[in-house]
């Protein structure tokens, strides 16, 4: 995912109290992200709500079409 992007849901997701910043361990140039204990609780529906997700998109584009799909969308975003 481009830098800039990852900025943006990082701040996201710490204004929304889900996570907070810390300090890499391995690069104390950058931060880590650590999910709060708010951010915990609501993994497993943000997991359930991904597994909707995949099973639309297998549906409406079958399983060649996902697989070309995810490979799309993962040369752009990363």
């Amino acid at each position: 995912m481009p830098d800039q992007w990852e900025g943006r849901v990082d701040e996201e997701l710490v204004q929304a109290g889900l996570a907070v910043r810390g300090q890499d361990p391995h690069d104390r140039r950058r931060y880590a992200l650590e999910l709060t204990d708010l951010g915990r609780a609501r993994l497993p529906a943000v997991r359930d709500a991904m597994r909707g997700v995949e099973h639309d998109i297998e549906k409406t584009l079958g399983p060649d079409g996902t697989r070309d799909l995810r490979t799309l969308l993962t040369t752009l975003l990363w």
